[in-house]
This record gives structure tokens, sequence and C-alpha cells, in this order.
């Protein structure tokens, strides 16, 4: 059985809306949010993805099943409790207009939990076995023993095998390759050892068509909360400017950047395991390109996760795209600016790490894109008539456990007054307004990750704006316990970043 199984409780689920009956879902809401969510490291998560196959992608689907309805209860009930300052200012609307979006999303997971009980109330592969026996109708055949039956799921991908195949009259052809008939030591295991492969196939008609309507709902979840934090910023400034508050006097607080780094915290976890369990039924199931399959075999990805992954290519690709990024700004400025500051690379191109690929290109770009603005702007606040600007320094140090990437550059450093505020949200030094109005939905979720690759979702992000930059990566780099960011500044000269990842990834995600 799930471990949070209140279906029973709530024989009203399926019409329940909650506007309608507040209620009953405030009940069911309290029910989930008394559980403590699962604490995974990547290193859990990449080697249960090691060799995707329909059995671990169900057990995936009944995990995520379980699990979401406890992080989202978490997530809302943070959303409707906002810290007391927020509350005395008159600024919760933009926080309980979030949570309502998440307790619709909510509702829908347990209805589909309710409308699929049958799936994710006992392990699958058992319930297969177990019900051979049930349907045993001929006297000579004798059921297979449990020892040939965890022979038989140990040494073949059953469900994988029968996805696309079909069982014929000898019920071992298409098993041909495995060898699946020399697991019989007798005639009459032969017999049973057919008769369970042809229940297994029926039985499992039912499994395909379940996981694709998992897969259906995890990416409508991802769709639905991809623009979220946008729409969020939108509405909190909205407030702020009603209330005559500045975004950086409101995020000026302890208890509220504590408060906004849990719920962001707990967005990047939920978006990862989704994610992961969507990229993990697309190798499974042969939905992906034999191209992009070989990319992602390259960097010993399994689901979003890589455990070989090059940092020399995920740090290049950042360069580029935030080269990119500078680009658009000196044509929007008018700048005349001809040559941008070049990057100097210096990192061991066979070195590989365990991480989310997409989280640290985010990362390494939104460092890099700082880097660059702040370089181009000393230099023309300088007054500088030289075209010859100096160059970005990268540098990748290796140690036992630890991976270190430093990124130095000659921007003129950060002030007194706005380093105390660069770790806060909605911190900015360019008009934070102006940043949101360039977002659309067109141009994707600059701060979530979407998929396992980058696939240019940093293309269209701002120069700067949003001030949400800094605050998400470090928080990005730091949810699995596998890294930090930090800055040296050197006001008047420049600063240098430090990223700290360890390589093999088995820090744990961190406690909300």
């Amino acid at each position: 059985m799930g471990k949070h199984n209140i279906l029973s409780l709530t024989p009203v689920l399926r019409k329940l809306k909650v506007q309608e009956d507040r209620y009953t879902f405030d009940r069911i809401l309290a029910y989930y949010a008394k559980f403590h969510q699962a604490k995974l490291s990547l290193k859990q998560i990449a080697q249960f993805g090691q060799t995707p196959s329909t059995p671990q992608i169900f057990r995936s689907s009944v995990f995520l099943l379980d699990e979401l309805p406890v992080r989202l209860s978490k997530r809302i009930t943070l959303l409707r409790n906002p810290p007391e300052i927020i509350r005395e200012r008159g600024l919760q609307a933009p926080f309980l207009e979030w949570a309502r979006t998440y307790e619709k999303t909510f509702v829908q997971v347990l209805k589909f939990k309710r409308a699929f009980g049958f799936m994710n109330n006992e392990d699958e592969i058992s319930r297969l076995v177990d019900r051979v026996h049930s349907e045993h109708s001929y006297s000579n055949v004798t059921p297979i023993t449990t020892e040939l039956k965890n022979r038989l799921l140990k040494e073949s991908d059953v469900s994988g095998t029968l996805m696309n195949k079909d069982i014929d009259n000898d019920g071992f052809s298409v098993f041909g390759l495995i060898g699946l008939k020399s697991l019989a030591s007798n005639s009459a295991e032969v017999s049973g050892l057919k008769k369970y492969l042809q229940v297994a196939y029926r039985s499992h008609t039912e499994i395909h068509s379940y996981l694709e309507e998992v897969a259906t709902l995890f990416q409508l979840i991802l769709k639905n909360h991809s623009n979220d934090i946008l729409s969020f910023t939108k509405l909190l400034m909205e407030h702020t400017g009603k209330k005559q508050l500045s975004m950086n006097e409101f995020d000026n607080q302890k208890q509220i950047h504590r408060y906004l780094n849990m719920l962001f915290s707990s967005r990047i976890g939920t978006r990862v395991l989704l994610a992961q369990h969507l990229q993990l039924y697309k190798m499974s199931t042969g939905k992906l390109r034999s191209s992009v399959m070989k990319q992602l075999q390259h960097q010993g990805m399994t689901g979003v996760i890589g455990t070989k992954v090059v940092l020399y290519d995920i740090i290049n690709d950042a360069i580029y795209s935030a080269e990119e990024a500078l680009n658009r700004y000196l044509q929007e400025s008018n700048s005349s600016i001809v040559e941008p500051p070049e990057f100097e690379l210096n990192c061991d191109p066979d070195l590989t790490v365990t991480c989310i690929p997409a989280h640290l290109w985010h990362v390494v770009f939104e460092v890099c894109k700082n880097s660059l603005r702040a370089t181009v702007d000393n230099h023309i606040q300088k007054g500088d008539t030289s075209k010859q600007m100096h160059p970005i320094v990268i540098t990748v140090l290796e140690g036992t456990d630890d991976v270190v990437i430093k990124i130095a550059d000659r921007g003129g450093g950060i002030s007194p007054e706005v380093l105390k505020h660069i770790w806060s949200y909605h911190y900015s030094t360019n008009n934070t307004v102006d940043a949101v109005q360039k977002l659309t939905q067109s141009e994707k979720d600059q701060y979530t990750l979407v998929n396992s690759a980058q696939q240019g979702a940093e293309d269209n992000a701002p120069m700067a704006g949003l001030g949400f930059g800094l605050p998400l990566s470090k928080l990005m780099i730091r949810h699995y316990g596998n890294g930090d960011l930090h800055i040296n500044n050197l006001y008047g000269y420049g600063c240098e970043v430090f990223i700290t990842l360890n390589k093999r990834g088995d820090g744990v995600e961190r406690k909300l």
C-alpha cells in the first residue's frame, strides 16, 4: 500500500472542488502535510535510473504519486502562511494567489491517484506474478516456482520486452535472445512459464496505458507551473508598489529571505523529480532520437542527472549563451562597444562530475553574464578609450571530493551598499519592471529545470533586471547538498566567484 493512503477518507474526492468544499480540502491537506518528504541524493536518483525499464518507471510513478501530495501540501501551507511582516503590510495576496494554483494541482494529483488506485496500492510486478496463480485453469499446468519467478525477473526485462511484442503459440520465440526457455527445468515449468507470460502480457497493456497517463499528468504539472515565479514576481511588484514599499526594502528582512528560500527550494526539488521521471520514461520507451540518446549516454545521463558530465563542455556552452545575451544588451543600449571581453578557460577537458547539467549550466551562465556586463559597464564608466578589455578568467580546480570553478573578472567589484543585497530576491541594479515586461511565456522559464539538456533555456534571458539570478543560482547549487556559491569582492577592482561541486553527487536534498 502507498504510505500516504487517504482515499478511503475522501469518498467525495472525485467531485471535490477546492472552493466548494474547503473543509474537506483543508482536512486532506493537513493529512498530507504532516508527513516528511523524502530526502534524496543525486546519486540515489541516478542509480535508480541507470537502466530505465518499464518496472522501474512504474515504481517511479508509484513513488511520485505518493510523494507529490506531501510536497504540494507543504508548499500550499507555506504560501498560505507567509511571515508576519508580510501580513502586517498587506502583501499576502500574491502568496495566496500562488497557493491557489498549487491547490488545483494538488486536487488533480489526488483525483488521479483515486482513478488509478488499483495501480499504485502495491508493487505491480508482484501483482502480475500473484495474478497468474488465480488464472490457472489447466490441471496439467504446474505454477512456476518462486525461484523461477525471481530468475525470470532478474534475467529478463519481461515488461520491457512485452511492451511492443506479442506472445505467439510457442510463447518463447520473442525471448529468443534472452534464452528464457532455458530457465525452466522441466515441461511442467515450461507450461507454467508460458501461462505466466500470457497473463503478464495482458496485464502489461494496463501498465502501458497507465504510464502514458502518468507522463501526461506530470508534463501538465510542469507546464502549468513553468511560469509561476514570473507571475508571482509581477503580482508582488504590483502590491509593493501600491504600498509604496520598494522591492529592496521588502526583501531586506532575513525572515522573508529564509521564507522565499524554502518556497523556491521546494519548487526545485519537485520539478527535478518530475523531469527525471519523464526523461526516464522517454528513454525506456524509445521516444528519444538516436542522436540524442548517444549524447545522453556520453554524459552518463540517467534521466536529467549526469554521472559523467564534462565540465569543459558545460562551461563552454554557458559562455556562448552569456556572450549572446551581452550582444543583445549592447544592441538594445546602442552601445559603441565593438570588442566585448573574452573568456580564458583553464579546465581539464576530461574532467567529469555527477550533477544536473541544466542546473550547473544555469549557474555558470548567470555568473558569466554578470561578469560580462560588469566588465563592459566598468570599461565605459572609466572612459577607457582602449578597445581591448580585461578577459574574464575561468579556472577549474579538482580536489579529492570536490571541484571548484573560479570565475574572475575586472569589472570593478561591488560597492558596499550593493554587496549587502546581492543574495536578496528582487534586488537589482536595473529596472525590474522593464525586465519583467521583456519576459513572456514564449521566452521560456529561465529559472527552472525543464529537461535534461539546456536547449537554449536562457536564450532570451535579459542581461539584468529581475534580481533572481544569484540567489536562485545559490539555491540550485546547494539544493542536493552538493556544493555552494561564494563571492570574493574587491571594490574598485573586480570579483571572484567560486562554484563548489561535490564530484560524486552524494549530498542529500536539503531539509525544508
